[in-house]
């Protein structure tokens, strides 16, 4: 149950991160779309992406021209990993392309791409292709707030396993293996001659069964040596007379 907890929890996460990614490009593409007289585009690309993109998981943010020449790169960043493929079907059909790789079972220590996704955005002016933008974001935050979360659940499971073995061998302990320790000990004082012996017939119905029994046979024992000790007594008595 509570991996399928985690499971859609962790969906919802990732579905959550995926929409507010894809409303914040749809946003940034809007601004790209009125340049301002004052600023290149250069510039005012750099001062929209610190004000709206930063917070987010952003590892590449490319803008192209309707010819897809690139325009503008973030700082350290090249253009040379754009995926042509979405920017020309982009170009073409001017609607945005969206790109998601999280696989359900991530490797750790693997050399594969972390988790991200792409998204190719048109930017129309007037109706017309006036660019495309392409970014790239992380979604390596999502992974890493399941596993924690897995990490959480499994800690508190062996927690509770460990509690109930405990618990359990209390119980054990005390319904089960200490009337039969008690079956042990008046056992031995039988063996000794000692046949005043009874059970209280205690624990679990299969123990105080066993107790049962056994004060039964102390019982017989008891009166067959009884009457043994009486016959013995009156063969005495004869052999007085």
């Amino acid at each position: 149950i509570s991996i399928t907890i985690l499971t859609n929890s962790e969906q919802e996460l990732l579905e959550g991160q995926i929409h507010q990614n894809l409303a914040v490009i749809e946003l940034y593409a809007e601004f790209c779309s009125y340049p301002t007289a004052s600023q290149s585009f250069t510039t005012q690309a750099e001062t929209t992406r610190k004000k709206y993109l930063n917070p987010l998981d952003l590892e590449v943010l490319v803008i192209l021209d309707r010819n897809l020449e690139p325009l503008y790169t973030t700082p350290g960043q090249t253009s040379s990993g754009q995926r042509t493929g979405d920017l020309r079907q982009t170009q073409w059909e001017k609607t945005r392309r969206v790109r998601v790789r999280y696989p359900k079972y991530s490797i750790p220590f693997s050399d594969r791409p972390r988790d991200h996704m792409i998204v190719t955005q048109p930017i129309i002016r007037s109706g017309q292709l006036a660019g495309i933008i392409q970014a790239r974001f992380s979604l390596a935050s999502v992974r890493d707030s399941s596993l924690q979360a897995q990490q959480y659940v499994l800690l508190f499971s062996l927690l509770y396993g460990l509690v109930t073995i405990l618990f359990g061998s209390h119980l054990l302990g005390k319904s089960i293996v200490k009337p039969i320790v008690r079956l042990q000990k008046a056992a031995r004082r039988i063996a000794g001659g000692d046949l005043g012996q009874a059970i209280d017939p205690t624990g679990p119905m299969e123990v105080a069964a066993l107790a049962v029994d056994f004060n039964y046979m102390c019982d017989e024992l008891n009166s067959a040596r009884l009457q043994t000790d009486q016959q013995l007594n009156e063969m005495a008595s004869l052999n007085r007379k």
